[in-house]
């Protein structure tokens, strides 16, 4: 049998954990997935102040609820995404009469500040919306269930974190996106 990741599953959440430490992706990959999961949080459950050591983005499937980071304070609701940078403190709360179900990615590599960027997070406006959270929700899914060691489940994992990715570039897009030139790709990679 095959030894799974972290894995914690409950009646409020579902999270894959600790991949960073199972990968056999490196630091020199464009971009790497660290945890992800799903949560239907109570009536005005909150998380933080905290800071991350990595991206994080939550997408949130339906309900509602605040986020406080540095850019200032949302309100946000199904549809819409959060982003966290490394080193941020940040706290997000469930609304009281209707909490939110959110995903979550957490992630790091060379390229992530590139996709993020594309996405269309800003640094004084760090909320995106994501009009197909539905797909979203149906793919995180299936990397939940990806959840053993085995080389597949993990390629798997990442197959779904570049889908979701791909999805919310594609969704925010402005059209203006800079060609890179192929040289330019070796000097940001060192």
């Amino acid at each position: 049998m095959d030894k799974c990741v972290g894995y914690t599953k409950n009646q409020a959440y579902i999270c894959l954990e600790d991949l960073e430490h199972s990968n056999t992706f490196n630091s020199f990959e464009s971009v790497v997935l660290d945890y992800c999961g799903i949560e239907q949080c109570a009536s005005g459950h909150s998380f933080g102040p905290y800071t991350r050591k990595n991206y994080v983005i939550h997408i949130i499937l339906s309900g509602q609820g605040i986020y406080r980071s540095k850019a200032g304070n949302f309100t946000l609701k199904a549809g819409q995404a959060f982003l966290i940078k490394p080193h941020e403190e940040t706290l997000y709360q469930a609304d009281l009469s209707k909490p939110w179900q959110y995903c979550w990615l957490g992630f790091h590599g060379y390229r992530s500040e590139e996709f993020l960027s594309a996405m269309g997070f800003e640094d004084q406006y760090p909320v995106i919306a994501v009009p197909d959270h539905a797909k979203i929700n149906e793919i995180m899914n299936q990397m939940l269930d990806a959840s053993s060691l085995c080389s597949s489940d993990e390629l798997f994992r990442m197959s779904g974190l570049l889908s979701i990715l791909g999805i919310m570039i594609k969704a925010n897009a402005t059209g203006h996106q800079p060609v890179e030139k192929k040289n330019s790709l070796y000097v940001k990679f060192a």
